[in-house]
């Protein structure tokens, strides 16, 4: 058990640098950007892959697992993600996500994790999925290709990446 906690206290601390690296280069881009003037056509094409994004989401994760608060904005959604623990038992984790203007170009969605993760483990699945983004982010400006969403590969982490190990 103290292993457990000592590898566990380790991942937090990493998933926390990795999330707080990733928004200091994603604030200092996006005000780079701003100062260039070159914010305003990303900003634009954001909400064009917003919408897109709810799409596949919507269509990929059913009615059981996507729920968008119609009223919401900016557009706002909550995900329930379905698996099972690592002793086979069923688990469930519940999320909502708030898009923000600078999303995906810039910078990641806002992020509530609503149920089914143990407060204390709260900050590591929320850091962990940060990271996530802001290292696909920088992916893509490597490559220079836009930036893509990824609330998607957030489920995908929950389901074989958390779930297992909770």
């Amino acid at each position: 058990v103290e292993a457990k906690r000592r590898e566990l206290h380790g991942q937090r601390e990493q998933a926390a640098e990795a999330a707080a690296s990733g928004a200091r280069a994603a604030q200092a881009r996006l005000d780079a950007d701003r100062a260039a003037g070159l914010a305003g056509a990303a900003l634009e094409e954001n909400e064009a892959a917003q919408e897109e994004e709810l799409m596949v989401l919507e269509a990929v994760l059913g009615e059981e697992g996507f729920e968008r608060e119609e009223e919401a904005a900016p557009p706002a959604f909550r995900l329930t993600v379905a698996g099972e623990r690592a002793r086979g038992e069923p688990t469930a984790v519940q999320l909502r996500v708030t898009f923000v203007v600078e999303y995906p170009s810039h910078l990641p969605p806002r992020l509530e994790i609503v149920d089914g993760v143990a407060a204390e483990d709260a900050p590591l699945v929320r850091d962990s999925l940060l990271a996530l983004f802001y290292a696909q982010r920088e992916e893509s400006a490597a490559a220079g290709e836009p930036a893509e969403g990824v609330v998607h590969r957030w489920t995908e982490w929950v389901k074989e990446e958390w779930m297992p190990s909770s």
